[in-house]
């Protein structure tokens, strides 16, 4: 068995999910520990504002997500 950590932000915008898994790799999981680190109050509001036609914005968007994660 294999432990595995996910991370991803969804649509709500409202934090970094995190999950732990424990797998064969092949088809058998087994969840683990998981939960949700809340963004920053402004960071939030942000994301959910943004333009998806603003490229620039999008940029920093991701940078601010990846320094989340």
């Amino acid at each position: 068995m294999i432990r595995a950590l996910g991370l991803m932000s969804g649509t709500s915008a409202d934090g970094v999910d995190a999950a732990a898994v424990d797998t064969d790799g092949r088809g058998r999981v087994v969840a683990g520990p998981w939960l949700t680190v809340p963004y920053d109050p402004v960071l939030g509001r942000r994301l959910r504002a943004l333009d998806r036609h603003d490229a620039a914005a999008l940029r920093a968007a991701e940078a601010e997500i990846t320094e989340a994660h």
